[in-house]
């Protein structure tokens, strides 16, 4: 049978040869002792044989206990020696190539660094997962060590062997295990530890949204949505049981009509986004850049809708005419804008999504009643569909909605102590009414302001 060998292989059998001759010799040679010597002597000759054995051993490649072929000491020098000369090469080099740098490109480097800094603050402040400013991180680290190499410094060894571990037990586990929340985890900053940066790490880690490139507003991913389907589901049946059906109304509103409401538009002014141009057009320069034509300017600004009284308000204007009209009750399911300074995913953005009822009524005591009947089912929601706790009262006057009587909420007590409102349905009284001039015909004939 022809077998055909490896170099490994063939190096296993070259040693077994050596061994062999090398026993064969001392066999006979300690056989010949054995004859003329006594016991110690023999044992001597044995002890003579072990260290010519094992010394010889120690010029050869062999596999240790666990499998694992080791090189010899002389060549394992060799190669360390030649490691060493590498890396003071390499540090040379690099120390000439910091050298050669120009006071110019120093400047332009250090201008480089600040910017990319000030760019993973940011991020940072504006709620970025770790994954999307771990690339930006390495780019400013290669800056630095263009600059300054020993500014660097490299990972210790101890480090190394965490990090690997660490990236071995992650690709182990296809799933994170489920841990108490204030005990350390890798993927999520103990809540005990930083309440702000733990509920971000939530998000992030359970897939729900991530940052955009808008400033205060959020992409909202199909794990997040699908939270939202789900309560818009449930609470749009409850609406529609209430009596209301769903309409929806235009995103951008006159800015004149805001000014009909003193109080609603005192309360919303620093928070409005405003469309002053129809068109852009390029600027002048070879640059390209893009700006509001001058020719396509608004004859009245338009202001992106931070709530829709007042849009909703004026079409009921043409809609009531009589008693009969009423109660009219539409629902709106749609987005919003509000130029938040200090935003927080889902809590408060400047671009978000949300539901508004809108109800016109004969009587204040009917549109009272069916305020408080909203609150109701908002704290229902809560308590069956998200299992949440929710306090059930009013605002003071100080918190009212803009222009509002009366505003009627549900808040949540949140795990580091603070309320979170969770849920509002406010009384009008006769605000936006007399201000847009909806009146309806009563049952005798006379002209009245809706409720």
């Amino acid at each position: 049978m022809n077998s055909v060998s490896s170099p490994r292989d063939g190096n296993r059998h070259y040693r077994f040869v050596f061994y062999l001759v090398v026993i064969m010799i001392s066999r006979v040679t300690t056989s010949c002792g054995f004859l003329l010597s006594s016991p110690p002597a023999r044992r001597r000759s044995h002890e003579l044989f072990r260290r010519h054995y094992y010394n010889s051993r120690s010029f050869f490649s062999r596999r240790d206990s666990s499998g694992v072929v080791r090189s010899p000491v002389v060549v394992v020098d060799s190669r360390v020696r030649t490691l060493h000369e590498l890396s003071s090469s390499s540090a040379q080099q690099q120390e000439t190539q910091r050298e050669e740098l120009t006071e110019e490109e120093k400047v332009e480097l250090s201008t480089a660094i600040q910017t990319k800094g000030d760019e993973i603050r940011a991020l940072k402040d504006g709620g970025a997962s770790k994954d999307d400013i771990a690339p930006l991180v390495q780019e400013l680290l290669a800056l630095k060590a263009k600059l300054d190499p020993s500014s660097v410094k490299p990972p210790k060894k101890k480090q190394q062997q965490q990090q690997g571990k660490k990236k071995k037990k992650q690709q182990q586990q296809q799933t994170p295990k489920p841990t108490n929340p204030d005990a350390e985890s890798d993927y999520i900053t103990p809540r005990a530890e930083n309440f702000s940066k733990w509920y971000n790490d939530i998000i992030r880690a359970a897939s729900l949204a991530e940052s955009s490139p808008v400033r205060g507003s959020m992409v909202i991913k199909p794990w997040g949505m699908s939270l939202w389907d789900a309560i818009r589901t449930d609470l749009d049946t409850r609406i529609k049981r209430h009596g209301a059906e769903n309409a929806y109304f235009p995103l951008l509103i006159p800015q004149s009509f805001l000014s009909k409401e003193a109080e609603h538009v005192d309360g919303f002014a620093k928070e409005c986004a405003v469309v002053t141009h129809h068109r852009l057009a390029s600027l002048p320069g070879d640059d390209g850049a893009l700006g509001p034509d001058p020719a396509a300017k608004l004859d009245e600004p338009l202001v992106i809708r931070p709530t829709s009284e007042t849009i909703i308000w004026s079409t009921f204007r043409k809609w009531i005419a009589s008693y009969r009209d009423l109660p009219l009750k539409v629902n709106q399911w749609a987005n919003v804008m509000r130029w938040e300074m200090r935003t927080r995913p889902f809590l408060r953005t400047s671009e978000f999504l949300w539901q508004e009822g809108h109800t016109a009524h004969a009587t204040g005591e009917s549109a009272l009643e069916d305020a408080t009947a909203m609150s109701s089912q908002y704290a229902a929601l809560a308590r069956e569909l998200l299992a949440m706790p929710v306090v059930e009262g009013a605002k003071s006057p100080r918190e009212r909605f803009a222009g509002a009587e009366e505003t009627f909420t549900i808040e949540a007590l949140m795990p580091n102590g603070w309320a979170l409102q969770s849920g509002t349905s406010h009384f009008l009284g006769k605000s936006f009414g007399t201000a847009f001039d909806v009146t309806f015909q009563n049952e005798v004939g006379e002209r009245e302001v809706v409720w």
